[in-house]
C-alpha cells in the first residue's frame, strides 16, 4: 500500500462564480482563467456543473456532469463566454441552484467565487449549515465581506482563501481548488 498513489477523491462539484458588475476586469479575467485550470484537472470519475450569477442566475446543467470530454468542453464554452454583466450580488438563488445540483450526492462539494458584498449573510450561512456539503470560498478584492465568505466556510467545513485579482489569484484558487480532495 503506498499512499502516493492512491486514486484522489472523485469529486462531486458545483463550482459557482460571481459575474456581477463589481466583477469587472481582473477580476473576471482572473476566475475565468482559475475555472479553466480547474476544468483541466477534472478527472473522468468526477462530476461538476458551472452556476453564474449577478441579479440572475445561468447554469451549464441543473445536475452534476461527468467529466467526460463531451462535457468538459461544455463546461469550457461555458466558462469562456462568462462575463461580469449580470447585475447585482444575489448569492442565494445561486447556492440554491448548487444545492439542487448535488442534491442525492454523497460527499458532494461547493467551490465559490465572489468579490461579494452580501447583505443578510447570516441567514445564508445558516442554511448552508443544513445542507451538509463543504462550501469552499474563494473572497476577491478588497470589498469582499470578509466575515461572509470566512464564515461560510468555516461553517460547512470548507476552506476560504482570500485573493487580489492582481497577484496570481489562478494559481492560489487552483491550489485552493486541491484541497477539496482531501478526505472530510
Amino acid at each position: 500500500f503506498f499512499p502516493g498513489l492512491q486514486q484522489p477523491r472523485p469529486l462531486n462539484l458545483a463550482i459557482v462564480i460571481d459575474c456581477s458588475g463589481s466583477m469587472q476586469g481582473d477580476s473576471i479575467e482572473q476566475a475565468k482563467h482559475a475555472l479553466e485550470s480547474i476544468l483541466d484537472v477534472l478527472q473522468p470519475h468526477d462530476r461538476v456543473t458551472l452556476i453564474a450569477f449577478g441579479s440572475t442566475t445561468s447554469v451549464l446543467s441543473e445536475r452534476l456532469l461527468p467529466c467526460n470530454k463531451t462535457n468538459l468542453g461544455k463546461a469550457k464554452r461555458f466558462a469562456k463566454q462568462l462575463d461580469a454583466n449580470m447585475g447585482g450580488t444575489e448569492i442565494d438563488n445561486a447556492l440554491h441552484e448548487a444545492y439542487a445540483a448535488v442534491r442525492g450526492s454523497e460527499s458532494a462539494d461547493i467551490f465559490l467565487v465572489t468579490d461579494g458584498e452580501v447583505s443578510c449573510w447570516k441567514s445564508v450561512v445558516k442554511e448552508a449549515k443544513g445542507f451538509g456539503h463543504r462550501i469552499f470560498t474563494v473572497g476577491i478584492g478588497a470589498a469582499v465581506s470578509e466575515a461572509f465568505v470566512r464564515e461560510l466556510a468555516a461553517g460547512t467545513g470548507g476552506e476560504c482563501e482570500l485573493v487580489s485579482p492582481r497577484e496570481g489569484m489562478a494559481d492560489r484558487v487552483i491550489r485552493h481548488f486541491e484541497r477539496m480532495r482531501a478526505p472530510r
